[in-house]
C-alpha cells in the first residue's frame, strides 16, 4: 500500500523526502494524488536510486507548475485555445512523471466551460464543507444546467486529449477519474462512453472514494455507480473516508462504503492511503490495518 503525498501538506516539498521517509515508515512506496500540492524534484533520481523504487502514480494537475494549476482542467475544454494550451503541457507533465518514475498517470475530470456553473459547483462544495444544508436538488440541477450537446462537445474534447497523452506516454498507463464539483464534465455515463471508445483502448479508471462521496452528498449518483462504470478497468484507487463535507479522514469516521470498494477492486491496483496532514505518524499505520482489515490491504 502507497500513502498519498498529500499527507505531507508540502512539508517536505521535496519529493526525495517523502519517499525515503514513506520507505522508513514501511510503505510501499508514494503516489501524488489529484489535489495534492505540487513537489521538487531535485534529487528525486538519487532517492530513486538508492531505494530501488520510484512513485506509484502521479495526477495531472499535481504535476503541473504552480502557475499552471488553476488551468490545469483545460484538458476536457471544448473552447480549442484552452485545449491547446493543455496539449502543449503534456510533454513537459511527461518528463515530470518520468523523473518520478511514476507508471500511472491519473486525469480528474474536467468542469464545465461556463465559468459561473464552474464558480457555483465550487460554491456548493465550500457550503458543504462548511456544514451548510444542501438541498437535494441543487446538485442534480447545476449538472443538468450543462447541456447535453455541450457535455458530449468536452467529452469528445477530453477523447482527443486522452487519445494524444496516451500516444505519447511511452508505455506508461493512464487513468481517469471523478471530480466532486457537480459541474465536472465526466460523470457514470460519460465514464462508460470513454471506456467504449476503441481509440482509447488501455485507458484505466481510479476511484476517488473521497470525490464520489461528496458527489453523492450534493444529490449526485451514488459511488457504486462509479464502481459499476469502471471497475473492469480499474487500476488504482484513493482510499480515503470523507463525512460532513471533510475528506482525508481516518478509515471508519465517515460515510464511505469502503468494503463495497473491496468488493470491485482488482487485486493488482494500486492502493493509496490518503490522509489529511493533521493526522500524527502513528495514525498512519493504525490506518493501514484498518484498511487490511477491510480487506484493502
Amino acid at each position: 500500500m502507497d500513502l498519498a503525498s498529500g499527507w505531507f501538506g508540502g512539508r517536505p516539498a521535496l519529493a526525495s523526502a517523502q519517499l525515503r521517509q514513506a520507505r522508513d515508515q514501511g510503505w510501499s512506496g508514494v503516489s501524488l494524488l489529484p489535489e495534492d500540492p505540487s513537489l521538487e524534484l531535485e534529487g528525486i533520481e538519487e532517492a530513486r536510486r538508492d531505494l530501488g523504487r520510484g512513485f506509484s502514480a502521479a495526477a495531472w494537475d499535481a504535476l503541473q507548475a504552480p502557475a499552471h494549476r488553476t488551468a490545469a482542467d483545460g484538458h476536457s475544454s471544448a473552447v480549442s485555445t484552452t485545449q491547446e494550451a493543455a496539449l502543449a503541457r503534456i510533454g513537459e507533465t511527461l518528463r515530470r512523471l518520468e523523473r518520478l518514475d511514476a507508471p500511472l498517470l491519473v486525469v480528474a475530470s474536467g468542469l464545465d466551460d461556463d465559468p459561473r456553473r464552474r464558480e457555483e459547483g465550487e460554491a456548493l462544495l465550500g457550503r458543504l464543507s462548511c456544514g451548510e444544508r444542501i438541498e437535494p436538488e441543487e446538485g442534480p440541477e447545476l449538472h443538468d444546467r450543462l447541456p447535453r450537446q455541450d457535455r458530449e462537445r468536452q467529452l469528445e474534447a477530453f477523447a482527443r486529449f486522452l487519445f494524444e497523452l496516451i500516444h505519447r506516454a511511452g508505455g506508461r498507463r493512464v487513468a481517469i477519474a471523478a471530480a466532486p464539483s457537480p459541474a465536472a464534465v465526466l460523470d457514470p455515463e460519460g465514464l462508460a462512453l470513454l471506456f467504449g471508445e476503441p481509440s482509447l483502448r488501455g485507458l484505466g479508471y481510479w476511484h476517488r472514494t473521497g470525490a464520489v462521496q461528496a458527489r453523492a452528498a450534493l444529490g449526485l449518483e451514488e459511488p457504486g455507480a462509479w464502481l459499476e462504470a469502471g471497475a473492469a478497468a480499474a487500476v488504482g484507487a484513493t482510499l480515503e473516508d470523507w463525512g460532513e463535507g471533510r475528506g482525508r479522514l481516518f478509515p471508519g469516521e465517515g460515510e464511505v462504503d469502503l468494503r463495497l470498494l473491496a468488493e470491485y477492486l482488482p487485486r493488482r491496483a494500486v492502493r493509496v492511503l490518503s490522509l489529511a496532514p493533521g493526522y500524527p505518524g502513528a495514525a498512519l499505520q493504525e490506518a493501514r490495518e484498518a484498511l487490511e482489515s477491510l480487506g484493502l490491504g
